[in-house]
């Protein structure tokens, strides 16, 4: 793709050049459709049009409630057209949960798929197949980079959802920064709601590459037969994905020798599963820090020495990181402190939000919410949530370090340290432990007494089959917490 297209003003723009310059390559496919760059192009316009029909306005927010498919990904390029702001609803919520996102952001069209149940108080539009074969005829939409785009899914310190604004042209900054490239065979494993899945699917069809949908509910089989088959050069895969890849047997192959890239994303990968998925799936991992809001914050990358393997590398092209402390003075390399960013893909703040605003943005800087700290070389280590940091006796403790020189151990398969309620000292630390193999409590103790500070050794240890976590991976540390006893 030549350099001209990065100045386009309207994402959906970016799919008219390429159905220009290469208008029979293919564009996007499903397990059932595939469409062509001149098709979609036909189809972008079509749904565009189609949606001015039924009288949705630039700048209106409409829920996009639909599966995992071509129609969605035509529906959204569609909406960025027409210059409608897209609130992203998973199609797997129930209406009641449909319900409470369009009540919190004033939402009050939702489009769905035929058949679907409606939800109490909003207008339902079942989007069908053929509003992508409808007229498509030369018309006049907005050129605007400034204005919204995307009102994304955030979690919220209150549990409601957060919703950062985000503009054409930091959609646009987001996917032209990317390392897709138009040659790419790319392969989306995760849902168009999320940020990762949707955010890879439109950025591959911003460069011009091939965007291959094939999501969630599907066996690890499946996903290598399909990618090996389609000649996929670049994935996106969160931890769960990668790690269920390494449950398999160890047949001393290369999984995905033709893999260019392989990003993870969405909750820490550990430094040994890193050298495992380098080893066993793909030497070309790109390990990337990114947040709903900002967009990649930080990348570790293949050529990245492995000393550094425990950080998630360094700031990504065009974003500025600091790690601060309590007062916002920066710190030096090696303390911890909050790490904040800014740059042109960071919002400025939350829609219609104004006390989550004032917390997490502040002085043009975005505050993740994660605690690192930088080394001297400028990788980026993270240290854990701030929320998730550990009081004891008035001194800060952070899982995260706990947990990596716990994860040096064989025995030891994963792990996650939480806070753990104390009259006497305020918190104190509880680990909970999957073994690999043979080790008790006291193995545990003795193994953390020789890495860490003794005012880091846990309590206790907690043996678990299985660590619970979200969709992304995440630890859901909240699940952990209500399995401890109380303390006197």
């Amino acid at each position: 793709m030549s350099d001209a297209p990065a100045m386009l003003e309207n994402y959906a723009d970016y799919i008219s050049v390429h159905a220009r310059e290469t208008p029979n390559k293919q564009a996007v496919s499903d397990r059932t459709t595939q469409l062509t760059y001149a098709e979609l192009e036909h189809a972008v316009t079509a749904v565009a049009l189609r949606l001015r029909g039924l009288g949705i306005a630039v700048g209106e927010l409409v829920g996009v409630s639909l599966p995992d498919t071509v129609d969605h990904v035509c529906v959204l390029l569609g909406m960025s057209r027409l210059g409608a702001v897209i609130v992203p609803m998973d199609h797997r919520w129930l209406p009641s949960e449909k319900q409470a996102i369009a009540a919190q952001f004033e939402v009050a069209r939702v489009l769905t798929a035929p058949g679907d149940a409606p939800i109490p108080g909003v207008t339902c539009i079942a989007v069908t197949p053929d509003w992508k074969f409808g007229p498509a005829h030369a018309d006049e939409f907005p050129h605007d980079r400034n204005m919204p785009m995307l009102l994304s899914m955030s979690s919220g310190t209150t549990g409601r959802p957060k919703g950062p604004m985000s503009s054409q042209a930091a959609q646009i900054r987001r996917s032209v920064d990317g390392v897709i490239q138009p040659s790419d065979v790319v392969l989306t494993a995760t849902p168009l709601y999320f940020g990762g899945g949707r955010g890879f699917a439109l950025g591959g069809l911003l460069k011009g590459a091939s965007v291959i949908l094939f999501t969630p509910p599907f066996r690890s089989e499946e996903l290598i037969t399909l990618m090996q088959e389609r000649g996929v050069t670049y994935t996106f895969l969160v931890p769960t994905q990668t790690r269920r890849l390494l449950a398999r047997p160890d047949d001393g192959k290369l999984l995905f020798p033709k893999l260019r890239i392989l990003v993870s994303s969405g909750a820490v990968l550990h430094a040994h599963e890193r050298a495992e998925i380098m080893r066993r799936i793909s030497p070309n991992l790109l390990n990337m820090y990114a947040s709903t809001e900002s967009g990649g914050i930080a990348g570790l990358r293949p050529s990245d020495p492995p000393e550094k393997q425990a950080s998630v590398g360094r700031p990504s092209a065009g974003v500025q990181v600091q790690i601060v402390d309590a007062t916002d003075t920066p710190l030096p390399a090696g303390e911890i402190g909050r790490i904040r960013v800014r740059g042109p893909t960071v919002p400025d703040g939350f829609y219609k939000n104004p006390d989550e605003t004032a917390r997490y943005f502040i002085d043009g800087w975005y505050y993740t919410g994660d605690l690192g700290h930088f080394d001297s070389d400028g990788y980026l280590y993270l240290a854990g949530r701030s929320k998730e940091m550990i009081i004891r006796g008035g001194i800060n403790i952070y899982p995260g370090e706990i947990e990596e020189a716990l994860l040096t151990l064989a025995e030891v398969h994963d792990c996650a340290a939480v806070p753990w309620p104390s009259p006497m000292l305020g918190e104190e630390v509880a680990l909970f432990v999957v073994r690999e193999g043979e080790i008790d409590e006291q193995g545990i103790l003795d193994a953390c007494r020789a890495r860490m500070a003794p005012y880091k050794i846990p309590r206790a240890v907690f043996f678990i089959d299985e660590l619970p976590k979200n969709s992304h991976g995440k630890v859901v540390r909240g699940q952990l917490a209500a399995l401890l006893p109380k303390l006197d």
